[in-house]
């Protein structure tokens, strides 16, 4: 749930499963793991989680011990880089869209 200003409510309820997926999303950076996601039935995309960031964009840093992490930005790197929000990607894991090859963790 997110609040007004886009930032996640400190009040908002965080199931199991939702803690789960989050450190599934954070395993992966730690490990540098293969992130694939399913565009639609034909078409997949995929690249290596690189580094948490508290921003999109070239340059950016991310606090492993600041801020919540659902706001946070994963670097990934393919042939483009692109920075996935880390609440996305917790999402994605939960329905099946986002796979995080686990033989890398």
């Amino acid at each position: 749930m997110q609040s007004s200003e886009g930032q996640h409510s400190v009040t908002a309820p965080v199931t199991a499963a939702t803690v789960r997926n989050l450190a599934a999303v954070l395993d992966g950076v730690r490990h540098g793991a293969r992130i694939w996601l399913h565009v639609d039935t034909e078409r997949q995309w995929g690249g290596v989680m690189r580094q948490l960031c508290d921003a999109e964009g070239d340059g950016t840093q991310g606090s492993w011990h600041e801020g919540d992490v659902r706001d946070k930005f994963v670097r990934v790197s393919s042939t483009l880089e692109q920075w996935l929000p880390v609440a996305d990607i917790a999402a994605g894991l939960a329905d099946g869209s986002i796979v995080i090859e686990e033989a890398a963790l």
